[in-house]
């Protein structure tokens, strides 16, 4: 086994909705998401990534990590009730356009890909070695919107 990194796709769950908040670490903007089943990691317990939910917060203040734009989480991992949380830092002209688009309305899809490191590369595919850590840092980030006409935008705070 060798360390490496590992994408992880992730999409919009049902719940379509964004909360925005202001505060000295700055401006930062949270999204619920779902891991897509092609997202082929599993945990060392045994547990596959696929339908993990993730809290995502996308904040435009440096993080000060060792390596990366963010981490992600393990906040529960039992089989049956998997979730993590994410921070993820946006330069602020990609910070900017993701809350503008988040004003135009709610958009038919977001999908969201995040690198994530250290894990584990075996034969069968990569595992995320929870008995040596619960976070991963995030090296990247990319965020698409599907968007169909919406009428009205919403309100700036």
């Amino acid at each position: 086994m060798t360390e490496d990194t590992h994408p992880i796709s992730l999409h919009q769950s049902d719940l379509k909705e964004w909360w925005q908040s202001i505060s000295h670490d700055g401006l930062s903007l949270l999204g619920y998401f779902e891991v897509l089943a092609h997202s082929a990691a599993e945990l060392s317990n045994g547990t596959k990534l696929n339908g993990m939910q993730v809290s995502v917060t996308f904040n435009n203040k440096v993080p000060h990590l060792e390596r990366g734009i963010g981490t992600i989480e393990l906040v529960n991992v039992e089989p049956d009730n998997i979730s993590a949380n994410a921070d993820v830092y946006l330069q602020k002209p990609y910070f900017d356009e993701l809350w503008k688009e988040l004003r135009q309305g709610v958009p038919a899809e977001y999908a969201l890909a995040i690198e994530v490191a250290p894990v584990l590369r075996t034969t069968a595919g990569y595992i995320w070695n929870i008995s040596e850590r619960m976070s991963l840092f995030v090296l990247s980030a990319t965020i698409n919107i599907i968007r169909r006409p919406s009428g009205k935008p919403i309100e700036a705070p």
